[in-house]
């Protein structure tokens, strides 16, 4: 069976607080989505940090995870983009987690 998966890059601002960053990456642990790349700087507005986040997957998981992080008291605002696509076979994946556990 194949899946199609996106690169979806998300944005989000949040008051910069101590363990926001734990709070939002059990969020991605739960859903089972990897963070493929992580980018955080404080933004022009002082006390406000900009996370950027890159995850590999389904439109509807992503769309998911964004709603699940406008919960999070702390964030002001978040953003989601889709990349580009990338087809995933569940056989090759299958086939790789067998060679990978010997």
């Amino acid at each position: 069976m194949n899946m199609l998966l996106h690169s979806h890059t998300i944005t989000a601002y949040t008051e910069n607080a101590v363990g926001i960053l734990a709070r939002m990456a059990s969020l991605f642990s739960r859903n089972r989505v990897n963070i493929e790349k992580l980018h955080v700087e404080e933004s022009e507005t002082k006390g406000i940090s900009q996370f950027t986040i890159v995850v590999y997957c389904d439109s509807e998981k992503a769309r998911k995870l964004v709603n699940q992080l406008r919960r999070i008291i702390e964030l002001q605002d978040v953003f989601i983009s889709r990349d580009e696509m990338i087809e995933e076979s569940k056989e090759n994946e299958t086939s790789i987690s067998a060679a990978a556990n010997g």
